[in-house]
This record gives C-alpha cells, structure tokens and sequence, in this order.
C-alpha cells in the first residue's frame, strides 16, 4: 500500500509562523497538521525522527492528560512509550519523564513492552495479583498536577531546529519518490 503525502517541499516560512503561534494548544494543532499534511497518517517508525517526536508527544500528551497511562499503556499509542520516554529526556520534561519511569517500573525490567499484548498481559497479571491495584491512578494524579507542560517543552527544544526539520523533512521526501 503507498503512502499518500505531500509530494511538495516544507517550506521554512510554514514552520517559523507555526512557531510564532503563543497558545501550546494551537500550536501544537498546527504543527501536527503539518506533519500529517506532509506524510499523511503512517505509521510512526516510518516518519522521520522530529515528525515522529512531534507526534508521539503530542499524542501521549493526550492519552495521558484526557484518559491516563493506563488507556495509554492499553491501546496501541502504547507500543511507543519506549520512544515517548527518550523524547521527555531529550526535551528535558524530568518531572513526566520521571512519572513514566515510576509506571515502567510495574513491568519487568521496567521496560514496557512495544507489543500491546505484551502490555495487556502484564497490566491484567498486576490487576489479578493485587485487585486494589492503582499504580496507574496515582500516575494519572502526579501527572494532571504537573506544571511541566510538555507542549511547551517541546515547542522551546524544537525552536531552533526548524531549518532542521526542513532539511530532515525534504530528504525523507526525496528518498520516498
């Protein structure tokens, strides 16, 4: 199955107005069309790595803050927590880094698994084990209080890497004619 995308260039001038945008929320929107008017809705590991960090923050920035780690961890948007905790350290969110290491520490090894059946095996064994089990809640609680705001984060690690992204963006598109 082909990919559908923008067979066009990014331009640069598209990139520095969405950084010019104050409110996280609508920036966030329109950069994530961006990425998504270029590459279309593929699969994460196919995007470049800034496209992909953009998307993977944005969307457990999501996940967690509307219906928490445990329907993050319990869906496929899961099978990325992996790279979603590399990004919080790359952008220096060491307070949500940190409660995503508190939650990986409830799997083994505390890596949590990329396949979502693993996942869910692991989050129902912990559920049977202990019924009062609510290591999730608590994480959900830690991070809803959080000032950090990840967005935020991400938008002043990203600033001043636009060319970057560009440049990243325009070869990915011509290795993909």
């Amino acid at each position: 199955m082909a990919v559908e995308f923008h067979k066009t260039e990014l331009k640069k001038e598209r990139l520095e107005d969405c950084f010019r945008i104050d409110d996280s929320y609508i920036f966030i929107e329109t950069l994530q069309n961006i990425v998504y008017e270029h590459f279309g809705y593929i699969d994460p590991d196919l995007l470049p790595r800034y496209a992909k960090m953009i998307e993977l923050l944005s969307e457990f920035d999501v996940k967690a803050g509307n219906a928490g780690f445990y329907h993050y961890l319990f869906t496929p948007s899961g099978d990325f927590a992996g790279d979603v905790r590399d990004y919080l350290e790359v952008i220096h969110a060491q307070a949500t880094l940190e409660i995503m290491n508190q939650v990986a520490s409830y799997f083994p090894n505390a890596i949590i698994p990329d396949a979502e059946d693993d996942r869910q095996d692991i989050i129902e064994d912990l559920e049977a084990f202990n019924a009062e089990f609510d290591q999730f809640a608590d994480a959900d609680r830690k991070y809803l209080k959080l000032e950090e705001n990840i967005i935020e984060l991400l938008r002043d690690y990203l600033k001043d890497k636009i060319e970057d992204i560009v440049n990243e963006y325009n070869k990915w598109l011509h290795e993909h004619k």
